[in-house]
């Protein structure tokens, strides 16, 4: 889903496609570090400031970017309202039985939220403007000087770039299930919980079937194509930093010393 309807953007090489993928990556790991700790309205404007900021650098459409999000974000907001009945201090703001919402449990449950949100968007951002080669690649850059202990960085950015190829796979392998199933009469958005569920497990099983039968293929291809574990991978394309690397990292450090002077 959020793979699969960004990666034909990530292509077009805009300003933030454009940088270096590992400073993308470390860009984005500093950015939701930093996105625990947006604790205040003016830190909150200025995190959403450099959402919309990315976005815009990044040529991405809103509507659609913030639409592949929400499947992932719900389930993460959903938890962080649990906050809003665990914590009991400050004064109550409304009660039910035994179950009681205080205006420091809705204050915390906010926050969290909105970090979860932060954070996610920051990654999806990663995501939408660096190809997966290019991903595996930086993985595999900015891990090399683990090799020197005899760690298999190479067999780990080769799991890294076949999760973010099989996302969009198996994604559309779900869609396609989902569809037969509804064609059929039969859906998991309606009917008792027992008959959702056993609909879901409907679509569990042939999803499943085809992520064997794909993992299947996969093998095959690695073997004709001689692949084994231990050897070093030449790179098509040389990473290197730039001036706009160097730009990107003096803004980045720029945010987090107002993100600090906010606090």
């Amino acid at each position: 889903m959020l793979v699969s309807s960004t990666s034909r953007i990530a292509a077009d090489r805009s300003p933030l496609a454009s940088l270096d993928p590992r400073t993308k990556i470390l860009g984005a790991i500093a950015l939701m570090a930093m996105s625990f700790f947006v604790g205040n309205l003016a830190q909150g404007a200025l995190a959403l400031a450099m959402v919309f900021s990315l976005l815009g650098l990044g040529d991405l459409s809103v509507g659609r970017f913030f639409r592949s999000v929400v499947p992932i974000v719900l389930p993460l907001i959903v938890v962080a309202a649990l906050n809003l009945v665990v914590t009991r201090s400050g004064p109550v703001i409304w009660s039910w039985g035994f179950l009681s919402v205080t205006l420091d449990g809705a204050a915390t449950a906010l926050a969290y939220g909105f970090r979860v949100t932060l954070i996610v968007c920051f990654g999806a951002t990663l995501l939408a403007t660096t190809p997966a080669g290019e991903l595996a690649d930086a993985f595999a850059r900015l891990l090399s000087p683990l090799r020197r202990l005899g760690a298999p960085v190479e067999e780990w950015a080769l799991v890294f770039s076949l999760a973010l190829r099989f996302v969009p796979t198996l994604a559309g392998e779900f869609h396609a299930v989902r569809e037969a199933q509804a064609s059929r009469g039969g859906t998991i958005a309606r009917g008792r919980a027992t008959q959702r569920l056993r609909a879901l497990v409907a679509l569990v099983v042939p999803v499943f079937a085809a992520a064997l039968r794909h993992a299947d293929n996969l093998s095959l291809a690695l073997d004709s194509r001689a692949w084994e574990s231990g050897g070093v991978r030449t790179r098509w394309h040389p990473l290197r930093f730039t001036g706009r690397d160097a730009a990107a990292s003096a803004v980045l450090v720029f945010y987090a010393v107002i993100l600090t002077a906010l606090s």
